[in-house]
């Protein structure tokens, strides 16, 4: 989940055993981030070159 409220922007994952949200970045780009992922895998994406880019990032939750 991505939030852009103005000063609270952030990328969130949700833990499902915790029941709380998992602050995973706290930058947030204007582009979008998809693509496959596997189990367990997940894509988030922060700004660059002044925001007129971005970097994808894929992550691994682990145990």
């Amino acid at each position: 989940m991505t939030s852009y409220e103005n000063g609270g922007e952030s990328t969130y994952a949700y833990d499902l055993e915790s029941g709380r949200f998992l602050r995973i970045s706290e930058e947030v780009s204007s582009w979008t981030t998809s693509g496959p992922t596997q189990d367990r895998q997940l894509l988030w994406n922060t700004p660059e070159s002044r925001g007129s880019g971005m970097t994808q990032h894929l992550g691994e939750l682990l145990d």
